[in-house]
């Protein structure tokens, strides 16, 4: 695949382009290592773009900004410290009113494109900044706003999926872009509607799996290679580059005792009154 200002690798030899593959679902077990890829394309992406593909470096010219839903507040969450205010949300009212800012950015960098140049300009041909909203376990997100018989918890409710469907289905070409992760990569566990997964262009399976619960994340017109993963190994599929055929790779490593400093590094230039309408034509 080209290497393209965009281009996020997930090892030395296999990535893909974050602005034509906007939306990406990593999946796998507890314990698979999707955490760790997880922070890994997170620090891909803010070092963008990516100038040395062997040191897996960048030079943050053109740095994606993040934004983070973790219903959890596990070892996700952390990154709060790392981001700017009111880029991390926890509970399920922080979540909405991130849900919405994220969404009131995008419409207001639509705006600006449609009133700036030529007919047809996108974020690629301005070579602005991605922003990439990452839902850590999805499952838990989707279930933790379907339970609750209340008006307010329905409000809630019909906002939280009215928005994800908004983020999913306008704006191609925005450079507004999702990482999806969860364990259940099925619709009916993880709360992923074919709507949402239909969008998906980039899907990384990790960690032991059944056949049976790789179709479910590949989908049943994918075959399966006879490999047994173990942590820190997955399967990658890739629209336009291996549509039919699933390519095996191994996460690349990174130090737990060195994780947080790379991080301090690579997330320095999050400012999105900086970066939301910025371009380098």
């Amino acid at each position: 695949m080209k290497h393209t200002k965009y281009y996020v690798p997930i090892t030395h030899s296999i990535g893909f382009d974050a602005l034509s593959h906007p939306f990406s679902l990593l999946f796998g077990p507890t314990r698979s290592g999707k955490s760790f890829m997880a922070i890994h394309i997170i620090n891909m992406l803010s070092q963008l773009p990516i100038t040395n593909i062997r040191q897996l470096q960048g030079n943050a010219t053109c740095p994606t900004q993040i934004f983070l839903i973790d219903l959890k507040n596990a070892e996700m969450a952390r990154l709060q410290t790392l981001l700017p205010d009111g880029r991390v949300a926890t509970t399920k009212d922080q979540a909405i009113n991130l849900l919405e800012h994220f969404i009131e950015l995008k419409r207001s960098r639509a705006d600006f494109i449609a009133n700036y140049g030529n007919f047809g300009d996108t974020a690629s041909k301005l070579h602005m900044p991605l922003f990439c909203l990452v839902f850590e376990e999805f499952a838990t997100t989707n279930a933790v706003f379907d339970e609750g018989v209340t008006k307010v918890d329905k409000d809630m409710r019909y906002k939280w999926h009215s928005l994800t469907k908004e983020l999913f289905l306008t704006g191609a070409g925005l450079g507004f872009i999702a990482l999806i992760i969860t364990q259940q990569p099925t619709v009916v566990n993880a709360g992923l509607s074919t709507i949402i997964t239909d969008q998906v262009s980039v899907k990384l399976g990790m960690g032991s799996m059944t056949a049976t619960q790789l179709h479910l994340g590949f989908g049943n017109d994918i075959d399966i290679p006879n490999f047994h993963l173990t942590q820190g190994e997955g399967l990658a599929w890739i629209n336009g580059y291996n549509d039919e055929l699933l390519t095996p790779f191994k996460s690349p490593y990174i130090d737990p005792q060195k994780m947080w400093v790379v991080l301090q590094k690579s997330l320095t230039y999050q400012d999105t009154n900086k970066y939301l309408l910025r371009t380098m034509n």
